[in-house]
């Protein structure tokens, strides 16, 4: 199920969304730092952590895909009044200036950038659990060929 069914009425419930989007990424350093635990627990547990995470950011993705149609909706509606109730000829760039300076722009771009935010922590993390992964498989193939502490 989207997030974007879940935002409510003029988004109430954003704030309460991104709140627990946060809160899981405390858990998340613990996750990407494997020291104390058995190679075999974290090749274990890793990709079912990045799947959880790389779904999570997904949906992260999908509300800041959200937010940038609210930014063009509203950016549209605004360029539209300026052209045609506007009192007098306007060119492109006072158009853009004006739109860049409303209210309600500007509201959406906020709330897309806290989005984005999150969002970009979220893939911060997935990426970190990629590299781990691919380390945690070298350390394997290491273990398979014996080599782990022989002097090159």
């Amino acid at each position: 199920m989207s997030l974007v069914n879940e935002l409510g009425e003029g988004y109430c419930n954003l704030p309460d969304i991104l709140e627990g989007f946060q809160n899981e990424l405390v858990d998340a350093e613990k996750r990407v730092d494997p020291t104390g635990q058995l190679l075999e627990t974290s090749l274990s547990k890793n990709s079912a952590w990045l799947h959880y995470y790389d779904s999570r950011r997904n949906k992260l993705k999908t509300l800041s895909k959200f937010f940038e149609m609210e930014c063009n909706r509203v950016r549209g509606e605004l360029y539209r009044g300026y052209k045609e109730n506007y009192s007098r000829s306007l060119g492109e760039r006072d158009i853009i200036k004006y739109i860049d300076a409303s209210p309600e722009y500007i509201e959406k771009r906020e709330l897309l950038f806290e989005v984005q935010e999150v969002e970009g922590e979220y893939t911060a993390i997935v990426e970190s659990l990629q590299a781990l992964n691919y380390s945690l498989g070298h350390m394997t193939k290491l273990r398979i060929a014996n080599l782990e502490f022989s002097e090159i």
